[in-house]
């Protein structure tokens, strides 16, 4: 231990390099700072500020104000001059079992003792060697192969990749070989390297002169080294050499963009065909759609006019028969028979050339055509019929076969009211909310019990098959059919029917 005038300690250790106590915190220098070894035996302070350590290493000097400089975290390693066997010094050989092991006599001059004798040292004889030494990369091997390569010591990376040599593909393992020339001490010349494009901290020695990396990918390197001398003085431009590990082919960059554009373009292709295909699908699906319109407006028009101008021209006729009988001809007979036939078969194709009809398939023209047909059906009968169907609604398109299905499940309800409910009154309504559709249908008669409806009577069974063919005609177009009845508490049927179903349709 070596007291400082200041009020610190130095102390060596065995294996732990040197350390410094101030106020109260221990702090730490070693090899990784510049010590020549972390085995501390002995420590001296000379006149002129510098600690001197005995080490197995051999002697060194240091600048206690780099020390502290080192312990407060200031500086990361500082210039340390390193005595031993190339200055006559015995190596390995400072004693530290006894103390004192070294005293510093009033003439200046410091005293070590050693298994081999007792070494002094003048300080102010001591010279700093300011000269840093050259640097020299001496071979580069590439699997163990000699290479030719130009050595370059300036800091301009562009020009050292220019001179660079270039490794054929593969996956290689390089050795680098190197020195420092100094002649005073050459045994104290340490290195310190970094592979550039790999290593991003230095790597630091003192014997070690080869060094080896890899496999190493292709890409841009360069390899670079520096030398400090026995004082601590560095060769900071040092020398390097440049080199590039060529890739193949397909790691290259055009390649990879290559591939990339090739990719990218086959997916524009396949997507703009998959999109051309579509259109070119939904193009057919509407000429399709189209041409069944056409043909449904002809068969429309058709019925109307050849059919319906026979039926009328029956209708007609046989009301002209009745007038010239001038009354012989009994009520109920075939003349009436005739008569009422040909009114309902204009009626039932009236309905049939509104089902065709592609004017027909909106949901604003169901509406009005529901409205109506539920009017006319009760006109002649003791009930009444409230109606309650709105006059602006959606522009929404619906299919011949939804508005067929609907109108027949409409008209069957209407049916079993007028035979079955007893009723005196009739409402109806259609609704469009919440993405659906409910045209509902309520009578204040007689009601029925749901569960038990499957009765023995003909009129019973004519009936629960008419609710069964409802629900079946709206489940075919993805609607339902909801039916509430109480005995003597009135029939409630709401056909629902989701608007996008209808749009799909």
């Amino acid at each position: 231990m070596l007291p400082d005038v200041d009020g610190s300690v130095w102390v060596g250790t065995l294996g732990g390099g040197l350390l410094h106590f101030e106020n109260g915190l221990f702090t730490r220098v070693t090899t990784l700072q510049g010590l020549p070894d972390n085995s501390i035996t002995q420590l001296l302070e000379d006149e002129d500020g510098n600690l001197w350590g005995g080490t197995y290493a051999g002697l060194f000097r240091a600048s206690k104000r780099d020390l502290r400089n080192i312990a407060s975290g200031k500086a990361d390693e500082i210039a340390i001059s390193v005595h031993g066997r190339y200055e006559g010094l015995p190596a390995q050989a400072y004693s530290g079992w006894f103390q004192p092991s070294c005293w510093r006599s009033r003439d200046g001059r410091l005293w070590f003792t050693t298994v081999k004798g007792l070494v002094v040292v003048n300080p102010r004889a001591v010279t700093v060697n300011h000269r840093p030494p050259p640097v020299v990369i001496e071979e580069l091997r590439v699997d163990g192969v000699p290479r030719d390569f130009q050595s370059n010591a300036s800091d301009d990376k562009a020009a050292a990749f220019n001179t660079g040599i270039r490794i054929e593909p593969g996956r290689h393992y390089l050795e680098f070989s190197f020195t420092g020339i100094d002649f005073i001490a050459p045994d104290k010349v340490r290195f310190k390297w970094r592979l550039e494009g790999v290593e991003k901290q230095w790597r630091e020695g003192m014997n070690q002169r080869l060094v080896g990396y890899g496999p190493l990918l292709p890409g841009h390197y360069r390899f670079r080294v520096l030398a400090a001398n026995s004082d601590g003085v560095w060769n900071e431009t040092g020398a390097s050499v440049a080199f590039v590990v060529l890739p193949y082919y397909w790691e290259t960059w055009w390649f990879k963009t290559s591939l990339l554009a090739a990719i990218c373009g086959g997916l524009v292709l396949a997507l703009t065909t998959a999109l051309h295909r579509r259109h070119r699908l939904e193009l057919d699906r509407l000429e399709h759609a189209r041409e069944m319109e056409r043909e449904r407006t002809r068969i429309a028009g058709d019925m109307h006019d050849e059919i319906g101008s026979k039926l009328a021209r029956i209708s007609f006729l046989s009301e002209i028969v009745k007038s010239q009988a001038n009354g012989l001809s009994q009520p109920g007979g075939a003349v009436d028979s005739l008569s009422r036939t040909a009114r309902d078969l204009l009626q039932s194709l009236d309905r049939m050339v509104w089902a065709v009809n592609p004017r027909n398939d909106s949901l604003e023209v169901l509406s009005a055509y529901l409205n109506r047909y539920a009017a006319e059906y009760f006109q002649s009968t003791p009930i009444r019929c409230r109606l309650s169907f709105p006059e602006n609604l959606p522009a929404i398109q619906i299919s011949a076969e939804t508005r067929h299905n609907i109108f027949l499940a409409f008209e069957e309800a209407l049916t079993n009211m007028l035979k079955h409910s007893g009723a005196t009154e009739v409402s109806a309504q259609l609704v469009c909310q919440n993405g659906t559709v409910e045209i509902s249908l309520a009578d204040n008669g007689r009601g029925f019990e749901l569960e038990s409806r499957k009765a023995a009577t003909k009129v019973d069974a004519d009936e629960h098959l008419g609710l069964s063919n409802m629900c079946q005609r709206m489940q075919s177009i993805g609607g339902k059919c909801e039916i509430t009845s109480l005995p003597n508490g009135g029939t409630m049927i709401k056909f629902v029917l989701p608007l996008p179903k209808i749009n799909d349709r």
